[in-house]
């Protein structure tokens, strides 16, 4: 409602006591609406000076010229306003002005349905005043029940005032919903609905359910908002993205953009740890040895499943026994292994008077490199913090194929012994483990090319997420025995593949009060930054054990390393993440 400002302008005659107040306009708030205190001109003796003007809370209080003067009676100042009645103009009234600058804490009659859309707790939550998505408009007297509401809802106006209460809602402001947030006001019920007006310690806490998103988003405004009187708390975060990193705890994130908070309270919650790293066979589990040829002296293959890092992908095959010829074919791999005799896979000689040579043993396949740790923590882009995974370890190599056998012919005979026996497929190499992943942090502002300052503001991060462990590598598959004939050499047994790599532990979450990269915030010395800690990185994944032997195997495939540790986590009040190189470009 508006408040009444009264003007004295001396004593009237009771009988034209009518038409003076015919004369006097009460004067109002132009903005009304808000609780404020009333004003009035200087009083009876009429001395005020012309166009004198006071400060009223955001209002400008304009009086007019008195009409009499302190020497002149009654009766003569009756007598001359019934004389002047008919020639003068009617005496202005006092005009009030709001100040549309103003804050609600220093102007009352800025809170007011002219500039702004308002926001109150539904009646269902503990303490709420009957705001209304469904049927509310947005104006004080039908305000409506979440901040999101009121941003989609502004109609031109660029604030928003929120009713002192909880709002379990996560709040996202961008260039074409932008506008001030204004806190710390009350919205008490009465006869002719609810009374809005600021006070002290009046805090709107935003606190959306889940840590999906931070409880305020801001990005890309560049016209300079305000945010004051709100407490913004994200939630313990749970789980893991779609990437398998921990999801994070962000209280606001602000990037692109122009901001002030005051009097504005940022909590994070725990983040969630990464998760570990996959284990991957690189055969199937249901066949621990190579397939052994099918016939006397065909040779046989196998292509290795998804973990080989070369294309064509990895694959081995025995030598296929001498038919035709009195040398047996060589076993090989992809990529090729040098194997020292007599696990070199070479085919048998033939024709060697009496018998044929067996062919060679295949070599066993080599390792590759384990999981490496991410050098940084993550990486900051204007929408998202990424936490840092450990490396992938990789596939161990197929083991080589055994060489065929070769050939004997038997003198006065009419049976020809005139083949040699295929040699064994090797087996492929056991999967590297995948590398962990990434812990969540819990960070109460991150900024990310923005202007922002803090006054009077309290910033709360806690515990970041622990790295994922380094999943292990799988061990080799063992090759398979060579085609074993009569007289004529045998197939060599094929080699065995190596052991998997262990996969990198990824990176620990980082704990931050400020989080930035390109301009750092600005705090006064009333803002306060409390810290939890970071937590160490993922356990390394453990190298694959070396594949199992054939029972005619001279060696053992060789054991691949473990993974590398995952970097350790880190907490700080406030860091430029750019110059610390926790972000990777």
């Amino acid at each position: 409602m508006f408040g009444a400002h009264r003007i004295f302008l001396g004593s009237f005659g009771a009988g034209r006591a009518l038409v003076a107040a015919a004369l006097v306009t009460a004067a109002v708030c132009g903005c009304g609406g808000g609780s404020h205190p009333s004003a009035s001109a200087s009083g009876a003796s009429g001395n005020s000076a012309a166009g004198s003007e006071s400060d009223d809370g955001g209002l400008v209080l304009v009086t007019a010229p008195s009409p009499g003067s302190s020497g002149a009676s009654a009766e003569a100042s009756d007598a001359s306003l019934n004389g002047s009645l008919d020639a003068s103009p009617a005496p202005e009234a006092d005009t009030f002005v709001c100040d549309p600058t103003q804050e609600p804490r220093d102007a009352a009659c800025i809170i007011n349905d002219a500039y702004g859309v308002f926001v109150a707790s539904p009646a269902a939550l503990e303490g709420g005043l009957g705001g209304s998505d469904a049927a509310g408009t947005g104006t004080m007297a039908q305000p409506f029940a979440t901040v999101g509401k009121a941003l989609q809802n502004l109609n031109g106006k660029s604030r928003v005032y929120v009713c002192a209460g909880v709002y379990p809602e996560a709040v996202s402001i961008d260039a074409a919903h932008a506008a001030s947030l204004y806190g710390g006001l009350t919205c008490t019920p009465g006869s002719g609905g609810l009374t809005w007006q600021y006070e002290v310690g009046a805090v709107a806490e935003v606190r959306p359910p889940a840590a999906d998103h931070a409880a305020l988003t801001i990005s890309g405004v560049a016209g300079p908002l305000a945010v004051e009187d709100m407490g913004f708390e994200a939630p313990m975060a749970q789980g893991q993205d779609p990437s398998g990193a921990g999801l994070s705890s962000i209280a606001a994130w602000v990037s692109n953009s122009t901001v002030s908070f005051s009097r504005v309270v940022l909590t994070a919650g725990d983040a969630a740890d990464g998760a570990d790293g996959a284990t991957q066979d690189n055969y199937l589990p249901s066949a621990p040895t190579a397939p052994p040829p099918v016939n006397s002296n065909d040779a046989n293959g196998q292509t290795c499943p998804a973990g080989a890092t070369s294309p064509p992908a990895d694959g081995t095959t025995g030598g296929a026994g001498a038919l035709g010829a009195a040398l047996g074919e060589n076993g090989s791999s992809y990529p090729p292994v040098v194997g020292i005799p007599p696990r070199d896979g070479l085919g048998g000689l033939g024709d060697q008077g009496d018998y044929g040579a067996p062919g060679d043993d295949g070599a066993d396949g080599f390792v590759r490199s384990p999981g490496s740790a991410s050098a940084t923590l993550g990486t900051l882009s204007d929408a998202a913090w990424m936490p840092a995974s450990g490396g992938d370890g990789l596939a161990g190599s197929p083991g080589q194929g055994g060489g065929g056998g070769g050939r004997i012919l038997v003198p006065n005979s009419t049976t020809v012994y005139d083949f040699g026996g295929a040699g064994g497929m090797g087996g492929c190499g056991g999967g590297g483990g995948g590398g962990g992943h990434g812990g969540g942090a819990s960070a109460a502002l991150f900024s990310v090319n923005s202007t922002v300052t803090l006054a009077t503001c309290q910033l709360v991060s806690n515990q970041a997420g622990d790295g994922g462990a380094g999943g292990a590598g799988q061990p080799g598959q063992a090759g398979s025995v060579g085609y074993q004939v009569l007289y004529s050499g045998s197939g060599g047994m094929g080699g065995n593949g190596a052991g998997g790599a262990g996969g990198g532990g990824g990176a620990g979450g980082l704990s931050a009060g400020i989080a930035y990269r390109g301009s750092e915030p600005a705090r006064d010395a009333t803002t306060l930054i409390s810290l939890g800690h970071g937590t160490g990185g993922g356990a390394a994944g453990m190298g694959g054990p070396a594949g199992i032997g054939g029972t005619n195997t001279s060696g053992v495939a060789p054991s691949a390393s473990a993974g590398a540790a995952g970097l350790s986590g880190a907490y700080f009040v406030v860091d430029d993440l750019a110059l610390d190189d926790v972000d990777a470009p």
